[in-house]
């Protein structure tokens, strides 16, 4: 597909025409910010238009929601995301035509490569803690979310906080100044084959990191993978970073990390000045309705251990009931975790699982949302069932909302449809 190296880089220039497949992803989109930002052409294609498609096509982005080989005319570097196949008849006519196509991931290696970057790495909460301490350093960033208040997907900077994707393995391509490294859990083994890989991708991050990595030493993977480095610094929780406006240990710790960071550049008092300021990112324990005793909060969790930690964050709010609709996101991972996500949900009130938003992934039998609660309804959990529908699972739940109840929206898919739902709330309660 590509001879060398140079086939694409030496197309990452000001006036160059870049096409991006793919572009309504949140880190496509972001991507296309970056290159527009440094002068670049830049169009991009997705099936359907979403919130990201707007705000490019509001940044003066063309966008097409189709797949069209003539797309590329003009193109000289066709950009895909990980989610996008090989097969995609623009991507083989590209490669046809001779038109350099890569992954999003190195690209964004390259774009950061003359900034001191500081990566954000891991399993759990990247998303989150970037945005933490990219509002900390008023940086550059590139993140998977968009932090609420107007901030917009992705800036260009001499500091750049990036988020690094390990679902491709992409994140080895960077060598970044400092490195957080949140935690480790198997997830994307679909790519990277056994736990074991997976380890070694995060290690060779560590490799790369010219200056200090700071990870959980709470997390055993976490303090095995950076064990023996001596540019490896355990986390430390203090009091500064239990000041942070949001609920939630996790989100305490992730502070924590940025706060650590954050000291290598600017004086600690100026960062506990932003902390108390700092914006949640969209999906992120958001909170979409706060009425008439019933609240009911989006969050992007799509992983048991992001589902337990989400959870654990509403204990510390007094709710007579916590239900929730839960979206799973991908088959494979549906698959290899369903006893787990079964054992989690068990936790909740009452929970209604919809259809897996599959992700361009095929269905896998044994990976269904049923199959969930399959395992749920033999243990005798029958608070949890399913619907086929996102509406249908909407209204039932709605019908039942009383005060003291806190709706949970979960779920990295389409479930986000759902919050142009919610002024029907007022109308029942």
């Amino acid at each position: 597909m590509l001879k060398n190296k140079m086939d694409w880089l030496e197309q990452l220039q000001p006036e160059k025409h870049i096409h991006l497949i793919g572009v309504g992803g949140i880190g496509m989109a972001g991507l296309a910010i970056l290159l527009h930002e440094r002068g670049m052409h830049i169009s991009g294609c997705d099936v359907v238009s979403n919130r990201q498609t707007a705000y490019l096509q509001a940044c003066g982005i063309p966008i097409d929601f189709d797949h069209d080989v003539t797309h590329l005319e003009p193109c000289d570097l066709l950009i895909r995301s990980s989610a996008v196949s090989l097969d995609t008849e623009e991507v083989q006519e590209a490669m046809h035509r001779c038109i350099p196509v890569i992954q999003r991931g190195y690209v964004l290696a390259e774009l950061v490569r003359d900034r001191i970057c500081i990566a954000v790495a891991g399993s759990h909460g990247k998303t989150s803690t970037a945005a933490i301490l990219s509002q900390l350093l008023q940086s550059g960033f590139s993140i998977g979310g968009e932090i609420e208040g107007g901030v917009g997907l992705a800036c260009d900077g001499r500091w750049m906080v990036t988020e690094l994707d390990e679902s491709d393995g992409t994140l080895t391509q960077f060598q970044p100044d400092y490195t957080i490294l949140t935690n480790v859990d198997d997830d994307h083994l679909d790519h990277h084959g056994s736990p074991a890989e997976l380890n070694s991708c995060f290690e060779q991050l560590i490799l790369q990191t010219k200056k200090m990595v700071f990870y959980d030493a709470s997390d055993s993977r976490s303090a095995a993978i950076c064990a023996g480095y001596e540019k490896c610094k355990p986390i430390i929780l203090d009091s500064d970073a239990k000041r942070i406006p949001f609920p939630g240990a996790y989100n305490q710790q992730n502070a924590a990390a940025a706060l650590m960071v954050a000291d290598q550049f600017i004086p600690r008092e100026v960062s506990q000045t932003r902390l108390a300021e700092v914006k949640p990112v969209r999906r992120r324990f958001e909170s979409l309705y706060q009425n008439k005793g019933i609240e009911i909060i989006a969050d992007y969790a799509h992983h048991p251990t992001e589902i337990n930690a989400l959870i654990e964050a509403t204990r510390e709010c007094e709710y007579q009931r916590i239900l929730a609709i839960f979206q799973p996101h991908r088959y494979s991972r549906t698959y290899a975790f369903k006893a787990e996500f079964a054992s989690v949900l068990a936790k909740l009130d009452r929970v209604i699982l919809v259809p897996v938003y599959p992700a361009s992934e095929w269905w896998i039998e044994g990976g269904d949302s049923k199959d969930i609660v399959s395992i749920c309804h033999k243990k005798g959990w029958k608070h949890i069932h399913e619907h086929q529908q996102l509406d249908s699972a909407w209204q039932e739940m709605l019908s039942s909302l009383k005060r003291g109840d806190l709706l949970l929206l979960i779920g990295a898919g389409n479930i986000d449809q759902l919050r142009s739902k919610i002024n029907q709330v007022e109308q029942i309660i």
